[in-house]
């Protein structure tokens, strides 16, 4: 046996190992959400899976999708299934109902890659509506072991985008928010005001505050805090490095301006490039959200993110522009390869 085939044996044999000790494949997350109805209308819109279309995270990007229902789609044994080129193939069946309290799904995914999990979904009168806990369990084939990590991340981001949009749909007056997937764009370059920050994400709440009326009135023209007359926004966020794991962020807080000189701030210039753009209207409580979803967007469109450029938020209306949180727009921009 040549020197070569043993390396490789070997090499497979590590692989196979490492991927029965070191990932176990366990799949387990939970999401919660307060919503201001009684447990039986949040029952009954979670036990209808043709309800499901209005609010199911996976259809928000609009990509066409072949859907299959059972006569009934509300009672136990009820199963949907879907199949999509982008995001998949599977089939979700209401195994268990216990009403008000309790509903338990099986779903299983069949493509891009084949797994099961299992999702409970638990009821809890809370004062005047309902505390609704989204559990999921499962574990991945050997096979794809060392993407449980990943797809539990994923899944716990698409629960989450579900429980908002559910509350949404049952409560008029909950928190609106709404993320329009807009496709691959050209930026333009710019030329900004810049003003450096490294620190927590608390701390960079702050000082945004504190920083960006000052930037955009500086960076202004005219004074009145328009900035560049071609900009389309008064101030962005570009990141240059963001680690979830210290709580760190590392970005730069820009205004647009047509001047050379900025008293007080630094002018610096930034080349166009190719992005992905995601628009969140709403809160920017919903912003990690946006970004997950992103991310996920990328994911099933196979676009591949651009890790040597910045990422951007591009606040086209924020809460120096308006009262209510609802009427925020955000522009989320993720560098991609062409």
């Amino acid at each position: 046996m040549s020197t070569l085939l043993i390396f490789l044996v070997i090499l497979v044999l590590g692989l196979v190992l490492g991927n029965l000790f070191m990932f176990s494949g366990k799949i387990n997350a939970s999401e919660s959400i307060n919503i201001a109805v009684d447990p039986d209308k949040v029952f009954a819109a979670i036990i209808d899976l043709r309800d499901n279309l209005a609010w199911h995270p996976r259809l928000q990007t609009k990509d066409e999708c072949a859907h299959e229902f059972s006569d009934a789609s509300d009672q136990k044994g009820s199963r949907w299934k879907w199949s999509s080129k982008k995001i998949g193939t599977g089939e979700l069946t209401n195994v268990s109902l216990d009403r008000p309290h309790s509903i338990v799904q099986n779903v299983q995914f069949l493509r891009p890659r084949h797994y099961q999990i299992q999702k409970t979904w638990q009821f809890e009168a809370d004062g005047s509506g309902t505390k609704v806990t989204c559990n999921l369990a499962g574990r991945m084939p050997f096979v794809w072991r060392i993407f449980a990590g990943k797809t539990k991340h994923m899944l716990a981001g698409d629960c989450r985008y579900g429980l908002e949009l559910l509350r949404q749909k049952l409560d008029p007056t909950a928190p609106r928010m709404k993320l329009t997937f807009s496709g691959i764009s050209v930026f333009p370059a710019m030329t900004c005001a810049m003003h450096p920050f490294v620190g927590s994400f608390d701390e960079m709440r702050t000082t945004m505050r504190d920083v960006y009326p000052k930037l955009a009135q500086a960076a202004a023209v005219d004074g009145d805090g328009d900035g560049e007359a071609a900009a389309e926004f008064r101030t962005a966020a570009i990141y240059n490095k963001v680690n979830f794991k210290t709580n760190q962020v590392d970005l730069e807080l820009v205004a647009p301006t047509a001047k050379s000189q900025v008293e007080g701030f630094t002018v610096k210039s930034y080349p166009a490039g190719m992005f992905c753009q995601i628009v969140l209207a709403g809160n920017y409580d919903f912003l990690d959200l946006a970004w997950t979803q992103a991310f996920r967007y990328l994911q099933i469109n196979k676009l591949k993110f651009d890790w040597r450029r910045p990422a951007m938020d591009v606040y086209q209306k924020s809460l120096f522009d308006c009262d209510d949180p609802d009427e925020y727009i955000t522009c989320l921009y993720l560098p991609v390869k062409g």
